[in-house]
């Protein structure tokens, strides 16, 4: 893998202020991607507004 893998894996989760949210980094797999794009496009929106919308379901989803 890339240089510094580890630290990068291990160390605690930052966020960057942005007004009034918290921006991240995040990567997906060619496949996850299109899949998120597909939805943006047949919804009119971002595919960072999809990808919310995706974490916002996935937090709503009672795991216990």
């Amino acid at each position: 893998m890339g240089r510094n893998f580890e630290d990068r894996t291990t160390r605690q989760a930052v966020g960057f202020p942005h007004g009034n949210h918290v921006k991240i980094v995040c990567a997906f797999d060619v496949e996850t991607f299109d899949d998120i794009r597909k939805r943006a496009v047949k919804a009119e929106t971002s595919v960072a507004e999809q990808v919310r919308k995706l974490v916002e379901w996935g937090l709503e989803v009672d795991v216990s």
